[in-house]
């Protein structure tokens, strides 16, 4: 059986031994960055071996929340809050990002649906950005 000291010292991708050591480190949410210094391989190799695998890619992003009552300089509510209120728990938020209807949205997307919701009951949509029009 492999240690992971015998394993790191190999400078040669060793299938199995290495896969098991990466497959472990992904589980554990390490970046293809700190795998490879940890490994001792380029972060291009990790990338290869890891996206061969199918294994994730682990991203260490700041966590935003949906803002439910910040003031844009107009002093209106941001469009944030106003799409949380109108999709109430039909928008969720993740590290991944936003969800509507348990599949992931972008802004525009997220917006758009704000906005038709918005429309239907006479209320005049939210146009910081002309792609978010219904």
């Amino acid at each position: 059986m492999n240690t992971f000291s015998t394993v790191i010292k190999q400078k040669k991708w060793i299938e199995g031994a290495h896969d098991d050591f990466l497959t472990e480190l992904v589980r554990q949410g390490k970046s293809d960055d700190n795998i490879a210094r940890i490994m001792g391989f380029s972060q291009s190799t990790i990338l290869a071996y890891r996206e061969k695998l199918g294994l994730p890619r682990n991203i260490k992003r700041p966590v935003l929340t949906i803002d439910r009552g910040g003031k844009t300089p107009e002093d209106k509510p941001s469009p944030l809050a106003v799409a949380a209120h109108w999709l109430g728990p039909r928008l969720v938020e993740r590290p991944a990002g936003y969800f509507l209807d348990g599949r992931p949205v972008s802004l525009n997307q997220l917006m758009q649906e704000t906005n038709r919701l918005l429309e239907e009951n006479g209320l005049p949509q939210r146009l910081e950005n002309p792609q978010w029009r219904v």
